[in-house]
This record gives C-alpha cells, structure tokens and sequence, in this order.
C-alpha cells in the first residue's frame, strides 16, 4: 500500500520539541509511520486488520488521527491515550462530553460507544491544558466505570486515513480501530453529564 501524501511540519514554537506523554499524546501517528498492510485479525478471527508501522518519535507528529496499532493496545489493554502507560481502576477516566457519540441498540437504548483509549486524572489534566479540542468544548474527565463494556471492531474508513481508499480491497470488510459499548447505566450518566454540560454544569463526575 503506498505511503500518505507528505505531512508539512507543525510550526507551533512551542511545540519544537516534542515529549510524548508531556505536549504530544502516545496515540498520535507520526509522518515516519506511514507504512501500511493488510493481515487477519488476531482479535476477530475471519476480519482483516489494516496495519501501520510503529515508529514513534521517526519524523515529525501528525496532530489528528491516531496509529491504528496504539489506538487498539489503549482500548484493548486500556493504556492511557495520553502517556501509554496502564491506567489502574483507581486512576482511569474519559472525556465523554467530547469524544464518542451513541449507538442505537436492537432494544431502542442509546448506548455510548468510543474509540479512544482512557487517560490517567493528572494526563486528562495536562491534555484539559494543551489539547485545543477538549480546551475549546471546555471538556472534563469523567471516572471509567466498572463494567468496562464490549470491544468491536470499527469498519468505517476514518477521515485519517481517506488517502489509502483506492487500494482497500471491496470484497471483504477491514477492520481500522477498536471501540468499546459501554453499558446501560454509564451510558445514561454520560447522557446526564452532557445535558449538564451543555447547560455550562459540566464537572467531573464519578460512576
């Protein structure tokens, strides 16, 4: 598969050195790491998995998108989006009033689903500081519940990754991230924290 088209350099003076887990999150991809390839998927047998190279720090960061392969470590092993490292049931939260969105279920629920990874209290704090995205919707982290919910597999082409179209093969689907369902009850909280949140309530919440 061929390579993304050229990557100009982030010129942010203060970005010029780059610290993963301090101004750059672990997931993002890198202009280095645009090699990709198709194999069958380990975690959902008879699906093929797109896979990227992983060379962080080799080249220069791209600020939108993530690498498929931390993407699905973070959700799967739920490494934080932010420095990579595990998030404990003590220390894990998510930014649910400004990522994810809700998935119409068989039953009439609307339950909230995700593709990021959780972050740790003090990297959702560092990311509230730095992250234009969450900064701009004045986001706040929200504890992880206990049910962690259901893994699937994302099938949709992502925006990121828009160039490699041509060469996706038509015949089959391919798997490009993992998502979790969350269940009923955390579902309904992150509902309650967005109503709040739009109403210019928004705190962090606990489940």
């Amino acid at each position: 598969m061929t390579e993304a088209p050229s990557v100009p350099s982030v010129d942010d003076p203060a970005a010029s050195v780059w610290r993963i887990g301090e101004n750059l999150p672990w997931t993002a991809p890198w202009t280095g790491e645009r090699r990709f390839w198709l194999q069958p998927s380990e975690g959902f047998p008879g699906l093929t998995e797109i896979v990227q190279a992983t060379a962080p720090g080799e080249g220069e960061p791209m600020l939108s998108g993530m690498n498929v392969m931390r993407q699905r470590l973070g959700v799967t092993r739920l490494l934080c989006h932010v420095c990579g490292k595990p998030t404990p049931k003590s220390d894990r939260y998510l930014f649910p009033t400004a990522t994810g969105t809700f998935l119409p279920m068989a039953n009439g629920e609307q339950r909230y689903v995700s593709h990021l990874p959780p972050t740790h209290a003090a990297c959702a704090e560092r990311a509230m500081r730095l992250c234009p995205h969450l900064r701009t919707r004045y986001a706040r982290p929200v504890r992880f519940p206990t049910d962690e919910g259901r893994i699937r597999p994302e099938t949709s082409l992502p925006d990121s990754l828009k160039f490699l179209e041509a060469q996706i093969p038509r015949d089959r689907p391919v798997v490009y991230s993992y998502y979790r369902i969350y269940s009923p009850a955390f579902s309904r909280l992150v509902q309650r924290v967005r109503a709040e949140h739009a109403a210019g309530d928004g705190t962090r919440e606990g489940t």
